[in-house]
């Protein structure tokens, strides 16, 4: 995400990153965090109060939050989710990181990970 920002900031708005434990300052220091276990506040209930109709939302992190999010944002056009998961080879032979679509099966390692989460249809 932080990399996305750098190089298309006409395209970036807000962000909001948020880890469950102070553990991640000592990885992205100077990059404005949300610690769920410091405030309470989760990123999801941060992008309430930053998004504005009209505008995409990019979104990486544990599928639970990636199901609340799609959840949410579900009448949303532009809402995209970059998805993860052991990817065997890399190339895509080995199928090991098929994921369910509406446009049929997709390989996270050759199709995504960007996916559209109106395409997910099991996020929601």
């Amino acid at each position: 995400m932080l990399f996305f920002a750098e190089q298309h900031p006409a395209l970036f708005a807000a962000s909001a990153y948020g880890f469950r434990t102070r553990d991640a300052c000592d990885v992205l220091p100077g990059v404005p965090l949300i610690i769920e276990e410091v405030t309470g506040e989760r990123a999801i209930d941060r992008v309430d109060s930053l998004w504005k109709p009209g505008y995409g939302i990019l979104a990486c992190g544990p599928e639970s939050m990636l199901r609340a999010l799609a959840r949410a944002y579900r009448s949303e056009s532009h809402v995209y989710v970059s998805l993860e998961a052991r990817v065997g080879c890399g190339i895509g032979t080995c199928l090991g990181c098929r994921v369910a679509t509406s446009r049929g099966p997709k390989r996270i390692c050759v199709d995504g990970p960007l996916f559209s989460a109106e395409e997910l249809t099991w996020l929601t």
